[in-house]
């Protein structure tokens, strides 16, 4: 499936990201790694959400709204910049 590039729209969203990340904090040192975690992380954290909400602390009130405030939360604490 890799060669035959079925995966380059995901790749392209990534590497956008990490590039995104980077410009934030250039020195970041996992900014591919986060860029796809960033994604699925959303993923997971929405079906959790709605069919397992015990695994995540979004199950009772089913805000997605605080789902995107978390990632934030743990992007932005991830690549500031320490002096």
């Amino acid at each position: 499936d890799n060669k035959d590039r079925l995966f380059k729209p995901y790749k392209d969203l990534c590497a956008h990201i990490a590039n995104i990340i980077l410009e934030c904090n250039p020195r970041y040192r996992y900014p591919k790694s986060l860029a796809s975690t960033i994604i699925e992380m959303a993923h997971f954290q929405s079906f959790f959400m709605n069919n397992l909400p015990s695994l995540t602390d979004f199950g009772q009130e089913k805000n997605e709204i605080s789902i995107i405030a978390f990632i934030e939360d743990l992007v932005f604490s991830s690549i500031r910049e320490m002096a």
